[in-house]
């Protein structure tokens, strides 16, 4: 997530990429849960959410 001019010089290049990363990390997550392995943690509330 390099090359955008504006943010690098406020600082916020790295911010936006920890920021995608994260919810793309999610949404890969929902993903593999609903098509392969269901949910990862179990059903009574172990596990953070």
């Amino acid at each position: 997530m390099k090359g955008i001019p504006a943010f690098s010089i406020m600082g916020l290049d790295d911010k936006i990429s920890e920021v995608l990363k994260r919810e793309l990390a999610k949404e890969l997550r929902k993903i593999y849960e609903d098509e392969v392995a269901g949910p990862m943690e179990p059903k009574d509330g172990g596990g953070c959410t």
